[in-house]
């Protein structure tokens, strides 16, 4: 479905709304991205936070999931019988921001356990001539990912599933690893920042010492910026551009770069990848409602919520910023997603789960803001009661009318 049949979704979902009927869950989704009203808070989730254990731990486990798209339906299969109201599930693949970017087509190597999300081990970018050989091969995990969301859009058309789109910094931090990009970043914003040739020459020493130069940052970004490019352009070939893209910067919030360092150096490449994007909200962490209202008057298109909050003692993201994160966001017009942690999903009890969950849909509701309703992630011994006493509260107090 491309921009036209987006278009016309969205116009029927309207319409429904006008004459009290129920919308489908991809209208009612698109509908509160839009940062308007739908008939009730859309359920949301992200299959790859979500163990395969969970889900049924003889048939898959994270390695099989990776390199098996027709099995990743059958796991989708599955979890909706488990699960069979959520609206947005997020990416429907295991491999998730780790392996959907395109990293391993560069030459990041994963370590892969049957039991644990896949996390990388060896970085292709170590000195400045690395830059020279990147590329993105064909086949691979991001080819793998491409073929599952066509697989599970076709079984599920009435859901949204949006292609994830990485950003040059977080593709940079699987390239470079984190904290050699940091530092660069720091040696970059030092040097061209200084007027002070003594400290220019202090910095150059250092850059030659980590086998770059003051000014790497700049170009590796560049480098990592057409290596997006060139996965939003895959996308493009394989149809899957046209369902509401996520463009997502997880590692360029606090406490990796400041507000005020993101806006004036990073975003300028995160830019770059959403424009001409359809329906693009862009997932950022902020991890206080203060750096929420400090972003959004920065920048537009931003998917607000409390997903980068500190834990709480009740296993929460914050639950004490819950109400004024839904007053920014009612300020700003804007949708936003209240995630429910998924330590608390797994040892909480239904009572309160029921409680913490009738709670968010009630400050959704009653401040009229368009909100997602969020289990970010499902744990291997999450109880099943558990998830489903969540998601009946959100069925049950999530309508706006």
């Amino acid at each position: 479905m491309g921009l036209l049949g987006l278009m016309k979704d969205i116009v029927y979902g309207f319409a429904k709304l006008k004459f009290g009927k129920i919308l489908s869950g991809r209208q009612r989704t698109l509908i509160a991205l839009m940062g308007k009203i739908p008939d009730r808070i859309p359920i949301a989730s992200g299959i790859a936070n979500i163990n395969p254990f969970w889900v049924n731990s003889s048939k898959y486990d994270y390695v099989k999931l990776a390199d098996d798209p027709k099995l990743s339906l059958e796991f989708v299969r599955d979890l909706m019988e488990l699960v069979a109201d959520i609206d947005w599930w997020g990416e429907p693949w295991l491999g998730g921001v780790m392996l959907s970017e395109g990293a391993c087509e560069c030459g990041t190597i994963f370590e892969f356990l049957p039991d644990t999300f896949p996390y990388p081990i060896k970085y292709p970018v170590n000195e400045a001539k690395d830059l020279n050989s990147l590329y993105l091969q064909q086949g691979g995990y991001l080819e793998n990912y491409i073929e599952t969301l066509g697989l599970v859009r076709d079984e599920f058309p009435n859901l949204l599933f949006p292609p994830l789109i990485p950003c040059p910094w977080t593709l940079g931090t699987f390239l470079r690893e984190a904290d050699r990009l940091i530092q660069d970043f720091i040696l970059y914003k030092n040097y061209i920042e200084t007027d002070s040739a003594a400290r220019r020459r202090k910095l150059e020493r250092r850059a030659q010492a980590r086998a770059i130069d003051p000014l790497f940052w700049e170009r590796e970004m560049e480098v990592f910026l057409n290596l997006c490019f060139e996965v939003r352009d895959r996308h493009k070939e394989a149809g899957t551009l046209g369902f509401g893209t996520t463009v997502y910067d997880l590692y360029g919030s606090p406490p990796n770069l400041d507000i005020e360092a993101y806006a004036q150096y990073v975003y300028p490449f995160t830019k770059e990848i959403l424009r001409g994007l359809q329906f693009a909200p862009l997932i950022w962490q902020p991890t206080s409602p203060e750096e929420i209202k400090q972003m959004k008057q920065i920048f537009k298109g931003l998917l607000i919520g409390n997903l980068g909050y500190e834990i709480d003692k009740f296993g929460l993201f914050s639950r004490q910023f819950d109400e004024s994160t839904i007053d920014i966001a009612k300020d700003l017009k804007s949708v936003v997603a209240m995630n429910i942690a998924p330590d608390f999903m797994r040892d909480a009890d239904e009572t309160q789960i029921r409680e913490y969950a009738s709670h968010l849909c009630s400050l959704a509701v009653e401040k009229r803001v368009p909100a997602l309703f969020s289990i970010i992630g499902i744990a291997a011994h999450t109880p099943k009661g558990n998830v489903r006493a969540a998601i009946n509260v959100a069925l049950e107090e999530g309508y706006y009318t």
